[in-house]
């Protein structure tokens, strides 16, 4: 476990909301806007770890990627939230992208790339979201290369 040098006054954890040990403040869960439209099957029928009954205990539902959807997909996943949790506070967001950041740590300003034809390499469980964000900042995505989310890079891929 890394050491702190510093007074730690907040922990965000990600993926923490199963973990039901774990003392808390205040749970946000925050489900893709697109998948909650969706009929819902848990693990391993589907991508869902629990049933949606969970989310009950949390203090603010997120919709996220609403960019990304038609307005119906965005109803009808709200819908289903302000359904199954009425009076709940359910917020909505997108993703933007604000920096580069290379491997090193170097962070650039997004006009770098405005303009270039470029490789969108990921790892992420919605790799199609990813390029939607580069072409978002003026890229020209012309090639996708696509590992699955999570991956474990130990060889060179490319």
């Amino acid at each position: 476990m890394a050491a702190f040098d510093q007074e730690v006054s907040l922990i965000v954890l990600d993926d923490g909301a199963q973990h039901l040990s774990i003392a808390r403040d205040l749970d946000i869960l925050i489900f893709d806007c697109q998948e909650l439209a969706k009929p819902r099957f848990n693990l391993p029928a589907g991508p869902w770890r629990e049933n949606l009954s969970a989310a009950a205990t949390a203090d603010i539902l997120v919709l996220s990627r609403i960019d990304e959807v038609e307005v119906e997909t965005r109803q009808r996943a709200k819908q289903v939230l302000s359904g199954r949790f009425p009076g709940a506070k359910i917020l909505a967001s997108k993703h933007v992208a604000t920096a580069l950041i290379d491997a090193y740590g170097k962070t650039s300003a997004l006009g770098v790339i405005a303009g270039k034809r470029v490789l969108a390499v990921s790892g992420i469980a919605r790799p199609n979201s990813f390029a939607m964000s580069l072409t978002g900042v003026g890229a020209e995505v012309v090639a996708q290369l696509e590992f699955k989310d999570q991956a474990q890079y130990e060889q060179p891929e490319v």
